[in-house]
């Protein structure tokens, strides 16, 4: 079956040393502590519950290298270019060992390619499309009082971490037909190449005939489901002789 990951962390700051406040440059030999994950929530599409692991478990990074082996698509906001990246320099410091690649669906550059919201932060998006926020912080002072131990503050900032995840999959699901599929879920599944990519739908009817520039042709079709995809001529051709 496939499986989709949606997830998202948190980090603490970095704890330095430096001279005055304002702009300057804080090097290497400033830094007393380094920056390090706080908890990565996750769930998986098709199930209601958002998952939880948080630094107080020493684990927290093998048990997550885990769940990301079981992922056919990790979804994340920014997913690529933090949340990810992040996870695997925590894993690459604890010598866990990770996949050579992972397919990761970015929501955040698949709104800057094909939209032109005002902004792509998650909460600007969220407001806008489906009239919800992501839970309240009350800024810094939260962060402060998580890296100082203090338990009640570590659950505010799990709580605003697995509601961003669920904001996540809800703005994932209304844009994902808006682009082709990441991953082909029908032949995944064992299915054909003209099912729908998406759903892996059998359903499915010619919407148009395109020709390429060269004379390639190629069959958009639509699934019950309501999604678009495209196929090859030689695809449409099996999908009429079983049809």
């Amino acid at each position: 079956m496939f499986k989709r990951l949606f997830f998202d962390i948190e980090t603490s700051l970095i704890k330095g040393y430096f001279w005055h406040l304002g702009k300057q440059v804080v090097g290497p030999e400033q830094v007393a502590e380094e920056a390090k994950i706080i908890c990565i929530a996750y769930k998986w599409q098709h199930e209601k519950t958002v998952k939880v692991l948080d630094w107080t478990d020493p684990d927290m990074l093998a048990k997550f290298a885990l769940i990301l082996d079981e992922a056919d698509e990790i979804v994340g906001h920014n997913g690529k270019n933090f949340d990810m990246k992040w996870v695997m320099w925590e894993m690459l410091k604890q010598r866990i060992p990770a996949f050579p690649t992972y397919k990761v669906v970015d929501t955040l550059a698949m709104m800057r390619r094909k939209f032109r919201a005002p902004s792509n932060r998650l909460n600007y998006l969220c407001k806008v499309l489906f009239g919800k926020e992501k839970t309240e912080t009350g800024g810094l002072n939260l962060w402060y009082a998580v890296m100082d131990g203090n338990k009640p503050a570590l659950r505010q900032m799990i709580s605003y971490c697995k509601n961003d995840v669920l904001l996540l999959e809800e703005l994932y699901l209304l844009i994902e037909s808006y682009f082709p599929p990441s991953t082909h879920v029908a032949v995944l599944e064992g299915g054909k190449n003209w099912h729908c990519p998406y759903c892996a739908g059998t359903e499915v009817k010619l919407s148009k005939t395109r020709a390429s520039t060269v004379g390639t042709i190629r069959r958009q079709m639509q699934c019950k489901c309501g999604r678009y995809f495209t196929i090859s001529d030689s695809a449409y051709t099996k999908f009429l002789e079983e049809n």
